[in-house]
């Protein structure tokens, strides 16, 4: 299986393509439906999909939440609870990123055996 990775800056998202000799047969016996199942608000249509590439996911970072910015002209108080409250939002934002990477992580797996998946299904 080949992977790449790359990002889109002007709509802030991650893009994740791959592909495998055995994609076809793969999507004859349960791809979709895994795809569907699984990453259904990552999968793009097949018409964007990377060129050369079988499947294509779309993460959207939007979503994750944005630190604030400290001006300058803050008055300490202010700065310091700015501070506090972006600790906390850098601790949720890397939970979220982190159940994400654990997702995508396991892409190969899913995919590869997304026809175990349907046969177990159908027994």
């Amino acid at each position: 299986m080949i992977y790449q990775v790359s990002s889109e800056a002007e709509t802030n998202k991650v893009v994740f393509s791959c592909k495998t000799n055995c994609s076809k047969e793969i999507f004859k016996h349960g791809g979709d439906d895994m795809l569907a199942e699984l990453y259904k608000e990552y999968v793009c249509p097949k018409s964007e999909y990377v060129q050369g590439f079988d499947v294509t996911i779309k993460i959207d970072t939007s979503g994750l939440p944005q630190t604030k910015k400290i001006k300058k002209s803050m008055d300490e108080e202010t700065a310091n609870k700015i501070r506090e409250e972006n600790e906390v939002i850098r601790v949720e934002r890397s939970k979220m990123s982190d159940a994400i990477a654990h997702r995508v992580s396991e892409f190969k797996r899913n995919f590869l055996g997304a026809p175990i998946r349907q046969a177990m299904k159908a027994s």
